[in-house]
């Protein structure tokens, strides 16, 4: 187990945080865009390396504590730990990195997302995973 300390600059289109250390990205399964981590390396390529949250070491001005018990287990939510105005801005963000940095097509001004009355119970999907 190696653990890095990271700062998360911004966020990935799967939920998890990105952080960039000497040209270097790392994916940190559930760290959001304004903490300081310690992450526990799982994978490490030459450009890139994957990790998952081993403690906040400072947490983001965005970080929440996520309201239900299955948080993290069930893998219906992927930001519960962050606000609501603070999720609706990371969902922007994925559109704008898909059409603009991905796709290279360049719009004026992508609108904010609009959010639901209804933040919480309405999903209805589960992901189990066994090992």
């Amino acid at each position: 187990m190696k653990i890095q300390e990271l700062s998360i600059s911004g966020v990935a289109s799967d939920g998890r945080g990105i952080a960039k250390v000497d040209g270097k990205v790392f994916f940190v399964e559930g760290a959001i865009e304004g903490d300081k981590v310690l992450a526990d390396i799982r994978k490490s390529k030459k450009s890139y390396a994957e990790a998952v949250l081993h403690q906040v070491v400072v947490p983001s001005p965005k970080r929440v504590a996520p309201r239900c018990n299955h948080f993290g287990v069930c893998g219906g939510c992927k930001w519960q730990q962050a606000d609501y105005n603070a999720q609706l801005e990371f969902k922007r963000q994925i559109i704008v990195d898909a059409f603009q940095r991905i796709g290279g097509i360049q719009f004026p001004e992508i609108p904010k997302v609009l959010g639901s009355v209804n933040q919480y119970f309405y999903r209805n999907k589960l992901e189990f995973a066994f090992t």
